[in-house]
């Protein structure tokens, strides 16, 4: 709880809804600061630099990923589907696929799931593991 001094003019809810706005493509302290109309030093007192931003950016836009998961699609259709999927998603948000290949890989383990990595990710990580579609040595 904050006792005294100046009422925050911002919270993190609204660097992330203003990091959404310009897009990850176009995402910078500078211009998240000036879209909210504080300076970039007060985004500083939320967020712990550059990384820190794309990373909230990144991980909401990513929240919106849903995976349509037939359970009755063998292992290459599914497959296929997840890929087609995950494209369409990333090619509607522009920066993403940059997001992607060099953030979003950080965290404990790479290729599993980490405070990093977003539930729906993981679940269809897990969900592909599960069908059998990779020798027992990987699961």
């Amino acid at each position: 709880m904050r006792i005294g001094g100046r009422p925050r003019q911002i919270e993190t809810a609204d660097i992330v809804r203003a990091g959404r706005e310009l897009g990850l493509r176009d995402l910078s302290m500078n211009a998240v600061a000036a879209r909210l109309g504080v300076s970039s030093t007060a985004l500083y007192r939320h967020v712990d630099g550059r990384w820190e931003l794309e990373r909230l950016v990144g991980e909401s836009i990513l929240a919106g990923l849903d995976f349509h998961d037939d359970p009755a699609h063998g292992p290459v259709r599914h497959l296929l589907s997840f890929a087609l999927e995950l494209r369409g998603f990333i090619l509607r948000h522009p920066g993403l696929a940059a997001y992607v290949q060099t953030l979003f890989p950080r965290g404990e383990g790479a290729g599993g799931c980490s405070p990093w990595r977003p539930r729906r990710w993981c679940g269809a990580v897990i969900r592909w593991t599960r069908r059998s579609c990779c020798p027992p040595r990987w699961r």
